[in-house]
């Protein structure tokens, strides 16, 4: 029979060459070729058969990734190392005793389990599961009928086929089969909608003027959203490109909110009508555009799809300088489920499951109970914390409306920003079985200002809540005053569709509106709907339901409570925060008796805005802020920095643990890597060690991916107590005479006014250049300036990028342009003598900062409290310089002469009397058993500055100490070594970066076992700081 099958499938399906070299390849290998070659090499074979899969596929409520399964055919393929797939009833000691048919049967009760409970019954189809167990040379197939805990009946057992055309012939006879549903949305489906938003875009710049007064309302209703949490775009190209991408991505979230609610292309005018984006379907080109995008949607299965696939989208279309100012840093799936199972524990989801079936009976109100997240973004914790309850034996016996029902009524967010809470609420209806009855309107995702600090005076905030109404001012100025008792009922999402359209129609109040409440509650709402007519005739409709119903939504779940937090607050010091009357808006409530977290002085910059954020929101939200658990991700910095000290001191009371994620780096690199959870009024669950400190760790491999599943890493996690603080000490290089005697760098900036890498020789003494350009506001959006300045005006330049371990970078060479005199000191006549520096003086003049303490001229900038006239009076000096980076995520050093370049404020400099001291000091800087002294002894973000010499008890060169001696040498090896590295440098490598070279040093130095002598050297003079 299968060479039958297999003589008429050959006719129509050759066998390529590439598809019979993979099965050859399956069919020869030895005994004990891994796992996850073998993985690979079938999937091939289904690429070629054009067979969509998936590898190492969880789904939610599997223990353990699957290694293939064809979603649309119910195929799930368990994969093992040749050798391993004889006999598939034998445990293995590699899966804990199970077997390999045993692993396969969890994995497809999972996925059933998960259809069952995720898909309607009406919806599913009754098609068998077949599973399978393979080492690519021996298969084994098993038959499973779709229902709970399936028994699989075998099928195929022991088949080893005998060459490539019978293996591919025997994957072909079984995976071959008509698929059923739609095609899964991509995990990460951004190349699809690409071509989208440019065609927006183009739509956008062409608007008809008619159209285009009309969007400027909701523009500003836009930007007001995004200036009650300082993420306004400075700027207005960038203004234009934000309100574009947050335009199409709210499109595209509504288009998979109705596609999972409806299941058939959604009306774009019924979709698009409200809220900033209806400006879309005001024309007929856009209206066209929103229908191609939602049947772009409609193509894909978004709901079966598991994680945050939205996510990556908004990731992708915001620009990254956008979403850097804004503060956001999404949540990777991993963190966010292992914060909602510790915090939404089991006996919390029985007891609140609970309170809502009785609600639910009772048709009341829900109140005290629930999970809130305050920043939700595009809502990574609130999927999980929905999984999580859905998950609950107590949920099994409810119908799937209920259950959908009792998620929406338990799970809460809000988020200042338009497009994050559109998102947040598809991502919640994809973790839902079915739409819930009351649709959309049942969502508890709301879009306003967590903190609701409107009371305090705030001229940017159209929003006010006043003692008997909520104040709203429109862009032209005109005031409605909506009742608050009118908020407060529970048909207010409706009740307010129905106030906004009879305003809209110029109506007279609804019947049942109009005899609400008092007396006086019925007049206010007369009189706010008169107010409300009055503002849609003249500024246009289309937006107000949605703001309106949006900017009250904190405001009503304050009155509700909930009893769980869990969050990521923005990442925002109040020194980036670009709006001024917002900056000094949080100023003030950080200053306000009921928070009092405001330092101010040398911290006010520094000021962390995630602070107001734990202690707003736990006050405000909280049924019990006392003994109410919350958990909260936040930088490393909440542990120990200065600008947290006051949150710190009141927060002691309520904090029991903090998780270090320094090592496991969920965010990547740079600031970001140094992040935290904390752990308010109880300790995690995650660890038996219940230190309140406790770190994390991953043991092997590599680090976890944004989109990867908590089980996916809980083999690789470790989480122990975190290691004492290393004992802090100052050096003996600070005296009490002379203080510390180490120097940061000059102000060489801004680099369109002076550096430049371009010089040509016009005579014996001066030189053509042409500067470079800037990448720093307000300075980027200058054109290079070129000009003639003498030759001695141009000094070498070293920053912190041209600086590697021992030595200094092949690349990066520029040079700094400064005013000097023939006894080089600075000319401040230069704007007098020489044309290019006097335009470059009226640009800075032009361009300069505002306040009071910005240096008044171009010379006093770069020579800012004389940090460059002590370096130019160095030159010519026997002393040698050690120079280190002002901050940076590993410490180095290198040595040099005062005469070799100018030092910038990236670098911090020393000048040693001696080559050895320098050469030890260099040693020293460099030892890999000291790095985590000088990290720990940062007080802010990545600053080394000057607290290494503070923190580290370094001491001083004493040529009679041998182990200073010994360091001295090791230098100049060093230094040698990698100069003959460098010089062999292949064309790949040269291009490297600073980042690149420094761990090829750091490997090399590893190798050649000079980092090991270095470090031995260390620990004999530094014992308690070498780790």
């Amino acid at each position: 029979m299968e060479r039958k099958s297999a003589t008429k499938r050959n006719t129509i399906f050759p066998i390529s060459h590439s598809l019979k070299n993979t099965a050859n390849w399956l069919l020869s290998r030895s005994v004990g070729h891994p796992e996850d070659a073998i993985r690979q090499r079938i999937g091939k074979i289904l690429d070629e058969l054009d067979v969509e899969y998936e590898l190492s596929y969880r789904s939610p409520f599997a223990t353990g990734p699957c290694d293939i399964y064809l979603p649309r055919r119910r195929i799930i393929i368990e994969t093992k190392a040749l050798g391993m797939a004889d006999t598939p009833e034998k445990p293995s000691p590699t899966t804990k005793d199970e077997s390999p048919r045993q692993q396969l049967e969890r994995y497809v009760r999972a996925e059933i389990h998960y259809e069952l409970a995720s898909i309607p019954a009406s919806k599913q189809s009754d098609r068998a599961w077949l599973g399978i167990v393979t080492d690519g040379q021996v298969w084994h197939l098993w038959k499973y009928p779709h229902e709970t805990d399936a028994v699989g009946l075998l099928l195929v057992s022991d088949y080893r086929p005998s060459n490539e055309k019978s293996l591919i012939d025997f994957v072909r006879s079984h995976v071959e089969i008509k698929p059923e549903g739609k095609l899964w949305i991509p995990s990460n489906p951004r190349d699809i909608f690409e071509r989208f938003q440019r065609k927006l875009s183009e739509i956008y710049e062409h608007l008809p003027s008619g159209i285009a007064r009309r969007t400027k309302t909701k523009k500003e209703l836009w930007l007001e959203m995004l200036r009650t949490s300082s993420m306004a775009p400075d700027t207005e190209v960038a203004e234009h490109r934000l309100f574009v991408s947050h335009s199409f991505l709210v499109a595209l979230a509504r288009g998979v909110i109705n596609v999972l609610v409806q299941r058939e292309v959604p009306n774009p005018q019924a979709v698009l009508e409200s809220g900033f984006v209806a400006w879309i379907v005001d024309s007929k080109v856009g209206c066209q555009w929103a229908e191609e995008l939602f049947n772009e949607i409609y193509k894909y299965e978004w709901r079966l799809r598991p994680g945050d696939v939205l996510r990556p989208l908004y990731e992708h279309f915001v620009d990254p300088r956008d979403r850097k100012g804004f503060g956001e840093f999404y949540t990777p799936d991993w963190l966010a489920e292992l914060m909602v199972s510790d915090l939404c524990d089991d006996q919390w989801c029985d007891r609140v499951i609970d309170a809502a079936v009785l609600a639910m009976a009772q048709q009341k109100q829900l109140k005290n109970v629930g999970v809130l997240d305050p920043t939700c973004g595009s809502g990574t914790f609130l999927y999980h914390a929905a999984l999580k309850i859905l998950k609950s034996k107590k949920m099994t016996s409810l119908a799937m409306s209920d259950r959908s029902t009792v998620v929406c009524m338990l799970v809460n967010g809000i988020d200042v920003h338009p497009v994050a809470v559109e998102f947040a609420r598809a991502t919640l209806l994809r973790a839902l079985p079915i739409e819930p009855p009351r649709h959309q309107t049942a969502l508890r995702i709301h879009q306003g200002d967590a903190l609701m600090i409107h009371d305090v005076p705030d001229s940017s905030s159209l929003f006010r809540p006043l003692n008997g109404e909520i104040q709203i001012t429109t862009p032209k100025g005109r005031e409605v005053l909506i009742p608050r008792n009118f908020v407060d009922r529970t048909s207010f999402v409706e009740d307010l569709r129905r106030l906004v359209l009879s305003a809209t129609n110029r109506e007279d109040l609804p019947i049942d509106l109009k005899h609400y409440g008092s007396p006086t509650d019925q007049n206010a709402l007369l009189e706010c709907h008169k107010q409300l007519t009055g503002v849609i005739l003249n500024e246009g409709n289309s937006v107000w339901t949605w703001f309106i119903h949006n900017i009250t939504g904190p405001y009503r779940l304050a009155e509700t409570k909930i009893d769980r937090i869990v969050a990521n607050p923005p990442w925002v010091k109040l020194a980036d925060i670009q709006v001024e009357v917002r900056k000094r808006s949080l100023e003030r409530f950080a200053q306000h008796e009921s928070i009092s977290l405001w330092a101010g002085g040398k911290q006010a910059p520094h000021f962390d805005i995630a602070q107001l954020f734990i202690k707003r929101c736990r006050a405000l939200y909280m049924s019990n802020p006392d003994e109410d658990p919350g958990t909260w991700l936040v930088k490393k910095s909440a542990i120990r920095s200065g600008n947290w000290e006051l949150f710190r001191d009141w927060h002691q009371s309520i904090l029991r643990q903090t998780l270090d994620l320094e090592k496991v780096q969920p965010f990547g690199g740079g600031d970001a890597r140094r992040s935290c959870v904390l752990f308010e009024t109880r300790k995690s669950k995650l660890s038996k060690c219940k230190s309140s400190e406790i770190t994390a760790y991953i043991r092997k491999g590599r680090k976890p991916h944004p989109s990867d599943k908590l089980q996916d890493i809980l083999d690789k996690l470790l989480i122990t107590k975190t290691p004492a603080p290393i004992p802090v000490r100052p050096s003996a290089y600070i005296d009490r005479i002379e203080g510390l005697r180490f120097r940061q760098g000059a102000i060489i900036t801004p680099k369109v006014l002076t550096v430049t890498s371009q010089a040509t020789s016009v005579s014996e003494s001066t030189c053509l250049i042409t500067t470079e350009k800037s990448m720093q506001k307000p300075w980027n959006v200058l054109n290079p300036v070129q000009g003639v300045v003498p030759k001695r005006w141009l000094k070498n330049l070293l920053a912190s990028k041209g600086m590697l371990p021992f030595v200094r970078s092949p690349h990066e060479f520029y040079w700094a342009i400064i005013p000097t005199d023939s006894s080089n000191s600075i000319d401040k006549t230069a704007v007098d003598t020489n044309e290019m520096w006097k335009e470059m003086e009226q640009i800075y003049q032009d361009y300069k900062p505002k306040g009071l303490n910005s240096p008044s001229n171009l010379i006093s900038l770069i020579d800012f409290h004389s940090a460059l006239s002590v370096q130019l009076h160095q030159t010519g000096t026997k002393k040698n310089m050690v120079v280190y980076p002002a901050s940076g995520d590993i410490m180095r050093a290198y040595r040099t002469k005062p005469t070799e370049a100018i030092i910038d404020s990236t670098l911090y400099w020393f000048a040693a009397p001696t080559a050895n001291e320098a050469a030890y000091l260099t040693s020293i800087l460099n030892a890999p058993s000291l790095n985590n002294a000088f990290v720990e002894s940062r007080t802010s973000g990545r600053d080394f500055h000057l607290n290494p010499w503070r923190c580290v008890p370094i001491q001083r060169f004493d040529a009679e100490n041998l182990n200073h001696v010994a360091l001295a040498k090791l230098t100049v090896k060093s230094e040698k070594l990698i100069v003959r590295w460098i010089a062999n440098l292949n064309v790949t490598e040269r291009k490297l970066g600073q980042v690149g070279l420094s761990k090829r040093i750091r490997k090399l130095l590893t190798d050649e076992g000079i980092f090991d002598e270095i470090n031995n050297h260390v620990r004999k003079i530094l014992p308690d700081q070498s780790r």
